[in-house]
């Protein structure tokens, strides 16, 4: 069965968050004396079961954009939970086997270009993608289905950026200039590696900073000069570049982040965007 979007989202353009973090997932591994392949269903609900133990809790707060837009305030976030590790190329497999209508020779390219998991040797064959590294080249509206089918959701920009936050030692690290030059390096360098590789955050969230990550929202952020209404039918004029409105001009990572956001589609997809869920 088909998993299609929220209907509210659809309208919506969406957008992504930076990162990727760790611990292995192997999905569906079985006894090797036992013959019998598990249902791909009951292969996904093990992996959906281990990412909902291994969600971790994140206290509320405040979140103020990096762009600040005309008299925009910071958003109060409630608490949430967020998967501890990114999703996996072995997660995700298991969940195109359990819902075959999103393999990359059946979804239609409103729904995912054609580049779509194209690291996968096929439609439901990793080759030499790793399992354990975060799955790469996959579409907003698969990464929402992937959560809706778990019970879950993506985490809205306001929730991840908050997780993201925190540093090893700290729960709020962006008084820590250490901290973030270290993030920036992350974020603009290197390969996705096998989840779990870093040591967690302190929420206990792995590697936040590693590869990009989907959000649930859309994000006007860096728009060149935008002529579209917002939701209740004022202009959204943004101001290109908009470094002006910069919430932390130290934060070269987070205008790293809002740069991309802007630039993506739902559709798209990326070598270094992946995503990891959201509840409740």
């Amino acid at each position: 069965m088909t998993r299609h979007p929220r209907p509210r989202l659809l309208a919506a353009t969406l957008l992504l968050g930076i990162v990727a973090a760790g611990g292995p997932f192997a999905a569906g591994a079985r006894a090797q004396d036992d013959p019998t392949p598990a249902a791909p269903a009951t292969v996904f609900a093990e992996v959906a079961a281990r990412a909902a133990a291994t969600r971790r809790p994140v206290p509320g707060g405040s979140y103020e954009p990096f762009v600040v837009i005309r008299d925009e305030r910071p958003t109060a976030v409630a608490a949430f939970a967020l998967d501890a590790r990114p999703v996996t190329n072995a997660d995700f497999l298991a969940f195109v086997r359990a819902e075959p209508d999103w393999r990359r020779d059946r979804v239609p390219e409103v729904f995912a270009v054609g580049s779509y998991l194209r690291h996968w040797a096929g439609a439901d064959d990793l080759g030499a993608a790793h399992p354990d590294a975060p799955v790469a080249y996959v579409s907003w509206f698969a990464a929402s289905a992937y959560c809706e089918a778990q019970g879950a959701r993506l985490p809205t920009e306001a929730e991840w950026e908050l997780a993201a936050r925190a540093s090893t030692t700290e729960v709020d690290g962006r008084g820590d200039a250490r901290f973030l030059a270290e993030v920036l390096a992350r974020t603009v360098s290197g390969t996705p590696q096998p989840v779990g590789q870093g040591a967690p955050n302190a929420l206990g969230l792995h590697d936040l900073h590693r590869t990009f990550e989907w959000v649930e929202d859309a994000h006007r952020g860096l728009a060149a000069l935008d002529g579209r209404n917002d939701d209740d039918g004022r202009l959204a004029a943004v101001c290109g570049g908009a470094a002006e409105g910069a919430s932390d001009r130290r934060d070269y990572a987070a205008f790293l982040r809002v740069t991309v956001r802007t630039a993506a589609s739902a559709n798209g997809v990326g070598p270094s965007l992946g995503f990891r869920c959201a509840a409740p």
